[in-house]
């Protein structure tokens, strides 16, 4: 089985959870570069979208596919799991 890279698994998670931010992306994947891999992803033709989360007096950014799945292309980056 193939080793997904960063962005592939920022792929992944959008696909299967629905949005990930980037607290979430450091404590699951140890990913401390979201941001590069969504403007990378977008650059390839992905149809990324994000909201402000608030709590607390701190914003951050919630990143998620769009709504519908026709908007998106329909090659997959995440191959052989």
């Amino acid at each position: 089985m193939k080793k997904l890279t960063q962005k592939e698994e920022v792929l992944q998670h959008l696909k299967t959870v629905g949005e990930i931010s980037s607290l979430l992306a450091i404590r699951k994947y140890n990913n401390t570069r979201l941001a590069a891999h969504i403007h990378a992803l977008r650059k390839e033709g992905y149809k990324i979208s994000d909201r402000r989360g608030y709590n607390n007096g701190k914003n951050w950014k919630i990143y998620f596919l769009a709504k519908t799945e026709s908007d998106n292309l329909t090659s997959d980056l995440v191959r052989d799991f």
